[in-house]
């Protein structure tokens, strides 16, 4: 069974997480929850002013939900549960990856738009929380790829994930601006972003295939310590 993938297994064992992760769920709702209030007391009510809320939550939340990975009692626990480590990888990349930012946003846009209905009547001069743009923007693929590192370091640290994974952010993004200034120096780019350097941007292939390849990392680690 370590290296099967049975679908109706693995619906259950991602259920399963589902009710034990329910009281961080909750939390990072409270959070967007006292943010949009704040943001309609502060005035400033835009459907911007709680974006980076929620891109900051969907990128915590490997360390969030899978902290305990490698602690001395809590992943051996974890590690006898009767499904395969395949089944247990995906299962925290979709939770990851697709479940959480899904959560957070689908609830973001709700309470948004509660708000809006309800405080339009109140305030006269109230400008909406909710923007639909917002959401059909490349923010989700940015957000996933800084999460990428963050989901690399709840799997790969053994101890201080937290700090370990800030100090290696720190290494890539220099190495990363020295290959950008490189290749400036060198005048590679184009105007439709295959290779984009204005504005300080990465190359864009770069990074985004850089998220798979932190997956991909975070497999092997993960492999190795369940087998």
């Amino acid at each position: 069974m370590k290296n099967t993938f049975n679908i109706a297994r693995f619906a259950k064992f991602f259920t399963t997480e589902l009710r034990l992760f329910r009281n961080v769920f909750l939390i990072f709702m409270g959070i967007i929850v006292v943010d949009l209030i704040t943001s309609i007391i502060s005035g400033h009510t835009s459907g911007r002013s709680g974006g980076g809320l929620i891109v900051f939550l969907i990128v915590i939340a490997p360390f969030a939900l899978y902290n305990f990975l490698y602690h001395p009692t809590k992943s051996f626990t974890y590690a006898m549960l009767p499904v395969s480590w395949l089944e247990k990888f995906i299962s925290a990349w979709v939770m990851c990856v697709v479940f959480v930012p899904l959560l957070l946003v689908g609830f973001s846009t709700g309470v948004a738009i509660l708000l809006d209905l309800l405080f339009s009547q109140i305030i006269t001069s109230y400008r909406a929380l909710f923007d639909f743009q917002l959401f059909f923007s490349e923010l989700y693929l940015e957000t996933i790829t800084a999460q990428a590192v963050a989901f690399c370091g709840a799997f790969w640290f053994k101890r201080q994930k937290i700090g370990r994974t800030i100090l290696t952010i720190v290494i890539i993004v220099f190495a990363l601006v020295v290959v950008g200034f490189t290749l400036m120096r060198l005048d590679i780019g184009d105007s439709e972003g295959i290779i984009l350097i204005e504005g300080y941007q990465f190359p864009t292939c770069l990074v985004y295939g850089f998220s798979v390849l932190l997956w991909v990392v975070s497999l092997i680690k993960f492999r190795r310590t369940q087998i």
